[in-house]
């Protein structure tokens, strides 16, 4: 017989072992076991709220280190302590923990420091205080030297614990981007410089003239060597009044030309080869048209000295064949085409501007040719030293953005990507991002063909982002920015009816972005940008669309250079502890 068999037999023969007594020990036992439940009940309850309250407050130390650290990056000087402290007080308190806020001390609980990337492990470690600052530490506590306190507790009270202090914490870091900065480079980015502009904003045609050349004033050519009128604004120019233009119409006579001495409309006596009745010659315009043929670029070209006449036959008429031009300063384009297929024609930009600009000859009109008619780098490469606008502005806002990568030393990437009627890759992913305004520099509006492929710019700047070149970790942005509209389907169609085509690639290819996970933020520049095209891309590559505009190329010079110095401080934040 066993001991426990032992008992029993035992209890049964002294009579202890009864009905009743066998149900007052279950009453007991279930008394002490429901103590034990309670127990565990106020335990289980006070201890998953201490749970949701820990979860609070990491919500809070999250927020407010991300709130902190996104401050960072918006483009605030980084000696702004005072304000980055601030940004973590107000997201703590504004996330709430156990029904409260959480107030903080900015001192004591925001750390400001810098995060370093293992480039073998990929995380990050934090270095506090270590400047230039690209991180920051949070920490939300609920004890007793906080004023918001220690968190309450429902029934631990019972046990002599009526609070509990719990703290969470936080890093927040800027990591490094790879930007593509994707240029417009198509015709109309000089057109603010244009005479044909002169109505809308204040054109600087006097300045893109001066920077053709190099020393003081610009270059000249036989007789026009006088700028004439600096100031060309809407209220007060006239083209017949500017001493820089001879007007010199098409079969007429110029008798009022003084081409013996300097005469009005600063025009340079003719030189001594040319006798008097030659010289009068010269201002008839009886044989402009003669025999079928047109003589008059002819005639005006010598006028101008672009161009020597030797009168063989001694008929006193103008003849092609006893003509010889002069060189012509640049690689394409010709004297003779500036006057017969310019200045003679109506179908100019400066005519729609204003018609007297017709016939009208000298350094403004022919300076203004090269802008409207042989803009790209193969015909007039000096223009890419020209401060024409708007590009210049563009050129001047990318240095601020790379002044501003400097000053944050962020270890960004940066490549160039140009785009008009054609796309070009221009410069790779490089650390070395000054690069892309050197190369930007060095570049002019139509610099290779003239019309507007957004969609051709976002391919080649997500191909460029998809690249061997572009790290991993980095996050990826495209930094898009247009003055006009699109107008080059996918196929290379160019023209103004295949803008609804040259729209739908343009989006295709912002969501090919997007779902890449890159962002694109748009720039539109002036005031033919297609403005709702460039939101609606930004709005597809979870970004803003940042606008320029001015009655001046001061104005949106300004806003540009402002906007780039945004978009170089606005580097992504992610939570790294």
């Amino acid at each position: 017989m066993s001991p426990e068999q032992h008992r029993s037999r035992f209890l049964r023969r002294s009579g202890l072992w009864t009905r009743s007594s066998r149900s007052g020990a279950v009453i007991v036992l279930v008394a002490a076991l429901l103590v034990v439940l309670i127990g565990f009940t106020v335990l289980a309850v006070d201890v998953g709220y201490m749970y949701d309250t820990r979860a609070e407050l990491q919500n809070a130390a999250d927020s407010a280190a991300m709130a902190a650290a996104a401050f960072l990056s918006s483009g605030v000087p980084l000696d702004a302590e005072g304000d980055v402290r601030a940004q973590a007080y107000k997201y703590a308190l504004a996330n709430k923990a156990a029904g409260t806020g959480n107030i903080i001390n900015t001192e004591a609980d925001v750390v400001l420091g810098r995060a370093m990337r293992d480039y073998v492990t990929g995380k990050y470690t934090f270095s506090a205080s270590v400047y230039p600052w690209d991180a920051v530490k949070v920490i939300v506590r609920r004890d007793s030297q906080r004023s918001s306190g220690p968190v309450p507790l429902f029934f631990a009270g019972f046990f002599g614990k009526n609070t509990t202090n719990i703290s969470a914490s936080a890093i927040a870091a800027l990591v490094p981007r790879d930007i593509a900065m994707t240029v417009d480079l198509s015709g109309s980015m000089n057109d603010d410089s244009e005479l044909k502009s002169y109505r809308k904003t204040t054109i600087n045609l006097t300045q893109v003239w001066r920077d053709m050349a190099t020393g003081s004033g610009g270059p000249t050519w036989g007789n026009m060597v006088h700028w004439g009128t600096e100031d060309i604004d809407s209220d007060t120019y006239r083209p017949q009044d500017d001493t820089g233009l001879t007007y010199m119409p098409y079969r007429k006579n110029w008798s009022y030309l003084d081409i013996n001495n300097d005469g009005i409309n600063d025009f340079n006596q003719l030189p001594s080869q040319y006798n008097s009745k030659e010289k009068a010659a010269l201002k008839r315009g009886r044989y402009d048209s003669y025999r079928r043929k047109d003589y008059y670029a002819d005639r005006v070209a010598v006028m101008l000295r672009l161009a020597d006449w030797n009168d063989r036959d001694r008929d006193k008429k103008i003849d092609s064949r006893e003509v010889s031009y002069r060189s012509y300063p640049y690689s394409q384009g010709s004297w003779r085409d500036w006057i017969k297929n310019y200045v003679r024609r109506s179908s100019t930009g400066m005519y729609s501007a204003n018609s007297k600009f017709r016939y009208r000859f000298g350094l403004k009109t022919f300076v203004n040719y090269l802008l409207e008619r042989r803009y790209s780098h193969a015909a007039s490469p000096i223009l890419a030293q020209a401060p024409c606008q708007p590009l210049e502005a563009v050129k001047d806002g990318v240095k601020i953005c790379l002044d501003v990568l400097d000053d944050l030393d962020s270890n960004d990437q940066m490549s160039l990507e140009i785009y008009a009627t054609t796309a070009k890759h221009e410069l790779n992913l490089t650390e070395n991002y000054h690069d892309v305004a050197a190369a930007l520099d060095n570049m002019q509006a139509g610099h290779y063909n003239a019309w507007t492929c957004i969609g051709g710019g976002l391919k080649i700047a997500i191909d460029e982002l998809q690249s061997s070149r572009a790290r991993g970790y980095a996050k990826k942005v495209i930094i898009l920015m247009t003055d006009g509209r699109a107008n080059v389907d996918q196929w290379g169609r160019a023209g103004y009816q295949y803008e609804t085509a040259a729209k739908t690639y343009a989006l295709d290819q912002a969501r090919r972005a997007a779902g890449l996970g890159i962002r694109i933020y748009t720039i539109s520049v002036g005031f033919n940008a297609d403005r709702n095209l460039m939101q609606e891309i930004a709005s597809i590559g979870r970004a803003e669309e940042f606008y320029a505009s001015g009655i001046d190329s001061a104005q949106y010079s300004a806003q540009l250079m402002e906007i780039f110095g945004r978009l170089g401080g606005k580097r992504p934040v992610v939570l790294i502890k």
